[in-house]
């Protein structure tokens, strides 16, 4: 069971970083994508589909190796970056795009949204890093 949801939680992390780092490309691409807005839109409501999915695999680690991680320092501060990249997608990310996409603004430059991409890719990439040094 252990190795099961060991490999459901890598498969959620693995789409969480894959469509970040899609959203990061086409945020810094000169180039005009039609429907961009919407596309962040699907990124933002798979997002929470794979932050669910996270968050159920690693309550269900959790629940079988307590022991393993209720004293470990690191495994509370991806917990807490796991919150912040929460923030950020919901509240910068999610807020902003709903907004621009009500109000049809197709042609407003994605780049608005570059630096909350860049955050919460690193936010991720972080998180990833430590839960293999947890793991280990």
């Amino acid at each position: 069971m252990h190795n099961l949801l060991l490999v459901l939680h890598i498969i959620g992390a693995g789409v969480m970083i894959g469509m970040i780092t899609v959203a990061l490309v086409i945020s810094f691409s000169k180039t005009e994508i039609v429907g961009r807005w919407k596309l962040f839109g699907f990124f933002g409501k798979l997002g929470m589909i794979a932050a669910i999915w996270q968050l159920a695999t690693g309550v269900g680690l959790y629940l079988l190796e307590p022991e393993q991680f209720k004293n470990n320092p690191l495994f509370w501060v991806k917990i807490g970056l796991f919150m912040l990249d929460g923030i950020i997608a919901t509240q910068i990310v999610d807020r902003r795009v709903m907004l621009i996409t009500a109000k049809n603004e197709e042609k407003t430059p994605a780049r608005v949204l570059s630096g909350a991409f860049l955050a919460n890719f690193l936010i991720l990439t972080l998180i990833i890093t430590i839960g293999v040094f947890i793991a280990d």
